[in-house]
């Protein structure tokens, strides 16, 4: 793991941005790359490619293959493959072969077809490297209890003018984690273990345009990515997953950038790979003609000194980047050297043909298995069958060959070096994100997830859930629940001394919104003292323990999307998360390329991210922030001591070999065993403004900028206060039908806030 150093001042001509940030900070320049490390993570791809083929080859292809790379240009380029004219809209402004139509010029029915195609690409290439790369995941991270592995994808910086989206990359993690969940329900079933969940739904945003496709050979060496990991978190397990693998180059300044966040990089996978990058670290045999060409060119490592400076040193550069850099130093007058490239470039061809027409390239008898199906080929003297070994041939384009190079005069290491120096220099020159014209702070509980009703929900079914688990334990809790029932059923309306489950759920809401101090456990609390008054304060807490155990399971199967195992009579056996009304038009609104969403709420962190994630919303917002969980020991909290004649008990049940009896008296000693003896606590909270300027701080936003804070309570609008004091341009919106001031302009503290019923009324 490497070791994040602790971001300073920025230095001049260095990029002001940590690798966690979106694309919204100031311009500047810069030619700092991901430093590269020493990589050990496997690559899984399902065939060769190329790029973007060649098209008299693919002409001489028959109609299903012809049909075959026409849609895959359609879902990859958005372009048609023979007239390479968008299908719609213009061309990007960053070059003709980079993914066009702009999203701002295509119609929503262009993108379906593209989405379309894409998929039909996908579903068409799926093979067997999905089953090998679950297994190496498997057997990586073995069968812990919640293990979830985030598929994480290259996209680009959705703020900047010319964004565009690869729906190649899009739909192969959406169709990869699809096919990697239903490997693993039926191995995880099989080998009765826990289920090892993929997720879809992380990125990494490119900032910088590289424009590698088109770009030279030296260009597309050295134009290397910059990307964020904003939504990456310390401890994340991860499999980088990309549709295509040119030169490597994209891939590992992923992984750089992922690691050096923390998370934990299992391994690569593509739809496809380009012959020269099956693996992305150097080949023995290209490594030594690497090295031996250099010697001789360049003695005084001025091109390789330079690469190092730009986070590539030599000895981490991928096959297709060693043969760049081969083929601009081979004079092409030198026809030994000239033949050694072109042999050791048909070598790679030559084993990404035998991949495609499913030989392994390594098996020791891999040149009879190629005449074996050659014969078979011509013995069944069909013109698909003459064709099947040909057809599997990859396609290279022009954009992607060496040869033009080979036949140029070698440029002098001075040369190289300035254009590498060129070449960076524009690259990092990109990295710009659009102008911030708005900040948008929201409250996840108050204004978008209905928390009351959703906890009115839980709690009842939780009391439902400990009623039988602890029928002979707190026989109690069956009692009351009876009698709640009984109650509500009759119609008569709860009053001041009945517990707050037994008020409708509307009336539950409401009295929580007057009385923003009463949280979960208090709500068991309240329960437990109305409804069992007089009980033995020990055993009254026992109680609160059970049912407040039952609640947050009843929570984490929400999250987990595990409602198989419920017990089908629960009173609200449909419960599910669901967003405030008027919340979804809300971020629709504020999701624009000059605004920024910012969330910070009172829940734990992974709590608050499982939820949005849950509901699919990530997008929505550029900075997610939780508050997060430490433990404390409690002031004065000491152990108590076990009572003698529960000792006396505990001894004689253990001999005895009762089960009944020590189950009992195991109950009993739970609490000597485990003492409370502390405390969860969070820190951080509304209206402290730690959180909300590490955000802002995050996102580069200028102090000139106006910030609005929803949420239902003051305290919501209160975490503004220390950013009136700098100055800032504030104002507030408080949703709340319980306050007295509904529909008025008032004050709190310095900040203007408008009071509203509902987000439906803004």
């Amino acid at each position: 793991m490497i070791e994040r150093k602790r971001a300073g001042p920025p230095e001049e001509g260095k990029f002001r941005l940590s690798d966690r940030n979106l694309g919204s900070a100031a311009f500047v320049t810069s030619q700092a790359y991901h430093e590269r490390i020493a990589t050990s993570a496997p690559v899984f791809f399902g065939e060769y490619a190329t790029e973007k083929p060649s098209l008299s080859m693919v002409k001489d292809l028959p109609q299903n293959k012809q049909d075959y790379y026409a849609v895959r240009h359609v879902g990859k380029r958005g372009r048609d493959l023979f007239t390479d004219e968008p299908i719609e809209g213009g061309d990007s402004k960053i070059g003709q072969l980079k993914t066009s139509p702009l999203l701002s010029t295509q119609s929503s029915g262009t993108r379906a077809i593209r989405g379309f195609a894409a998929t039909a690409t996908i579903d068409q290439s799926r093979g067997e490297y999905i089953a090998l790369l679950h297994k190496h995941v498997v057997d990586a991270v073995g069968g812990a209890e919640g293990q979830v592995v985030h598929l994480v994808r290259p996209t680009r910086d959705p703020y900047a003018a010319d964004s565009t989206l690869n729906f190649f990359t899009f739909c192969q993690q959406t169709e990869l984690a699809s096919s990697l969940n239903a490997l693993e329900a039926d191995a995880a079933r099989r080998d009765g273990r826990p289920p090892i969940r993929f997720s879809d739904n992380k990125s990494m945003i490119g900032l910088s345009r590289t424009s590698r496709t088109e770009a030279t050979p030296i260009g597309r060496l050295v134009q290397q990515p910059f990307f964020t990991t904003s939504e990456l978190r310390r401890g994340d397990t991860v499999i980088i997953a990309d549709d295509h693998i040119q030169a490597g180059g994209s891939m590992l300044a992923m992984e750089s950038a992922a690691r050096g966040a923390g998370a934990d990089v299992l391994a690569f996978a593509a739809l496809s790979s380009h012959p020269l990058s099956p693996q992305l670290t150097m080949s023995p045999e290209v490594r030594k003609f690497l090295e031996q060409t250099l010697a001789a060119w360049d003695p005084e490592n001025q091109v390789a000194d330079r690469l190092a400076e730009l986070g590539m040193p030599r000895d981490k550069l991928t096959n297709s980047e060693a043969l760049i850099l081969i083929a601009y130093a081979i004079d092409p007058d030198d026809t030994k050297t000239v033949k050694q490239f072109e042999d050791m470039q048909a070598q790679f061809f030559e084993r990404a043909h035998l991949h495609n027409i499913g030989i392994d390239p390594d098996a020791p008898d891999a040149a009879a298995q190629m005449e074996r199906l050659r014969q078979r080929q011509e013995n069944a003297g069909t013109e698909s069958a003459q064709s099947f070994i040909g057809n599997a041939r990859v396609l290279e384009g022009e954009h992607d060959s060496l040869t033009p190079v080979l036949k140029q005069r070698p440029k002098s290491p001075q040369e190289v070096v300035q254009e590498l120096d060129q070449v960076s220099s524009s690259s990092r020159k990109s990295i710009q994100g659009s102008e911030v014209k708005q900040v948008v702070v929201l409250d996840w509980d108050d204004c978008l997830r209905d928390e009351k009703g959703l906890n009115y929900q839980l709690m009842h079914n939780a009391l439902a859930v400990a009623a039988k688990e602890y029928a002979q334990t707190f026989p109690e809790v069956g009692e009351a629940l009876k009698r709640l029932r009984s109650r509500m059923e009759s119609g008569v309306p709860a009053g001041e001394g009945d517990p707050l489950l037994m008020r409708s759920r509307d009336d539950f809401s409401r009295h929580l919104m007057a009385n923003p101090s009463i949280f979960k456990r208090p709500i068991v609390e309240d329960f437990v003292s109305k409804m069992m008054p007089g009980l033995e304060p020990r055993r009254a807490t026992s109680i609160v323990n059970a049912v407040y155990a039952q609640f947050n399971r009843q929570y984490k199967s929400l999250t987990q999307s595990r409602r198989g195992d419920q017990p089908c009579d629960l009173p609200f056996p449909d419960v599910q998360f669901s967003l405030m009304p008027g919340a979804l038009e809300l971020l629709e609104r504020c999701r624009t390329a000059e605004s920024r969403v910012i969330l910070v709420s009172n829940r734990g962190h992974g709590d608050l991210e499982d939820e949005v994630n849950h509901l699919g919303m990530m997008h929505y917002f550029d900075v997610v922030s939780g508050n997060p969980m430490v433990t404390r020991p409690k002031p004065g909290g000491q152990p108590p001591q076990m009572p003698e004649d529960l000792q006396q008990r505990l001894t004689h049940a253990l001999r005895s070999g009762n089960e009944e009896d020590l189950h009992q008296v195991l109950r009993e000693a739970s609490d000597y065993a485990h003492p409370d003896t502390t405390e969860v606590g969070r820190f951080e909270k509304k209206p402290g403004a730690a959180r909300l300027l590490d955000g802002l701080t995050s996102l580069s936003v200028q102090p000139d900028v106006p910030i609005t804070s929803y949420g239902d309570q003051n305290s919501d609008i209160e975490q503004l206060a220390e950013l009136a004091l700098q100055g800032r341009r504030l104002q507030g919106v408080i949703i709340n039908p319980q306050r007295d001031d509904l529909g008025q302009q008032v004050q709190v503290g310095d900040i203007p806030t408008r009071v509203i019923g509902t987000l439906k009324d803004l």
